[in-house]
C-alpha cells in the first residue's frame, strides 16, 4: 500500500495542487505575438491553474488530552500521504478577478510523543482547504500591476490520535497512581472559517517571463493564518504559462478540543491554462 500511495502522491504533485491563488490564468502578460486577443474589458476570462505543490510540513496538533508534533520534508510527506487531490480556478474581468483554490489531502504522519508517558503516537489527518479571494487592481502600468482584496479561508479538518505507553502497560501500580490507560484515543472534527486580506502583484520582464507574487492574513475561528508565495512564470503562448515558486501557508489555531499550529512552505510547479 505505501508503493500505492507514494505514486498517488507523485501525480497530484506533478500534475494538480493547490491552497492558495498564485499564478492565475487570465493574467499571462504578454500574449503570443502570432495569436490574436479577443478579450476586451467588458469580457470575462476564465481559466484553471493545475500544480504541485512540494511541501514540507512542520507543527503540532492537539486534541484533548493528547498532543502529537510532527516535522516532515517533503519525501516524508509523500511516504506518508494517503491521497491528495488539488486545483485552482480563475475568472477575470476588467480590474476585478475572482480566485478559487481547492484541496483535498490524506495523511497519516504518525507522531513525536510530546505527552510525557505516552512514548508512541500515531496520528491520522483528512483536510479540506477551500481558499475564496476576490481583487481589485489599483495600480498598472506596462510591466506592473498591484491588486488589493481579500475572501475567506475554510478548513476542514479531521484528526485522530493513538497513544501508547509502554510504562504503563508494564506497570500496573503506575497506571493506578497516574489514572492513566495504557493506550489512548482522541477524535476531532473541526470546521474553520477565516477572513483574510490579501494583496497580490506581478511584474513582467519580457513578453515571455514573468513575476507574480501573492500574500494575505487573517483570521476568524483560527487565532492567525497567513501565506505567502511569489512564482516565476514563462509565457508559452496566449493560453499557456508555465511557472514555478515557493509558498508557505501556516495555521494557528484553538477550537473546541483542537489545539493546533501547523505549516506548509516549499517549492510549487505548474501551468497556468486560460480558457
Amino acid at each position: 500500500m505505501k508503493a500505492a500511495r507514494c505514486t498517488l502522491a507523485i501525480v497530484a504533485a506533478t500534475s494538480i495542487s493547490v491552497f492558495t491563488p498564485v499564478a492565475h490564468a487570465g493574467d499571462w502578460g504578454a500574449p503570443d505575438p502570432k495569436t490574436p486577443v479577443e478579450s476586451t474589458p467588458e469580457t470575462w476570462d476564465f481559466g484553471a491553474v493545475p500544480y504541485g505543490f512540494m511541501t514540507a510540513l512542520d507543527g503540532s496538533i492537539a486534541v484533548g488530552n493528547l498532543t502529537a508534533g510532527f516535522e516532515m520534508d517533503f519525501g516524508d510527506l509523500l511516504s506518508n500521504l494517503d491521497f491528495a487531490a488539488f486545483i485552482a480556478t480563475a475568472a477575470k474581468k476588467g480590474r476585478f478577478s475572482i480566485y478559487n483554490d481547492f484541496t483535498y489531502a490524506g495523511l497519516s504522519p504518525g507522531g513525536a510523543g510530546l505527552n510525557g508517558l505516552y512514548n508512541q503516537i500515531d496520528l491520522e489527518m483528512d483536510m479540506f482547504i477551500w481558499n475564496g479571494i476576490g481583487t481589485y487592481r489599483i495600480f498598472e502600468t506596462e510591466d506592473f500591476f498591484l491588486e488589493i482584496g481579500g475572501g475567506v479561508r475554510f478548513m476542514y479538518l479531521s484528526s485522530e490520535i493513538s497513544a501508547h505507553s509502554a510504562a504503563l502497560g508494564s506497570r500496573p501500580v503506575l497506571q493506578r497512581l497516574t489514572g492513566l490507560p495504557p493506550y489512548a484515543n482522541a477524535t476531532s472534527v473541526s470546521h474553520i472559517w477565516d477572513g483574510v486580506g490579501a494583496l497580490r502583484f506581478g511584474y513582467d520582464f519580457s513578453d515571455r517571463w514573468l513575476l507574480r507574487g501573492y500574500g494575505d492574513i487573517g483570521g476568524g475561528d483560527s487565532d492567525l493564518t497567513w501565506q505567502a508565495a511569489v512564482n516565476v512564470g514563462y509565457v508559452v503562448n496566449d493560453s499557456t504559462t508555465v511557472f514555478l515558486g515557493y509558498r508557505h501557508l501556516e495555521y494557528d489555531v484553538t477550537q473546541g478540543n483542537l489545539n493546533m499550529n501547523m505549516a506548509f512552505s516549499g517549492p510549487q510547479l505548474g501551468v497556468a491554462i486560460k480558457f
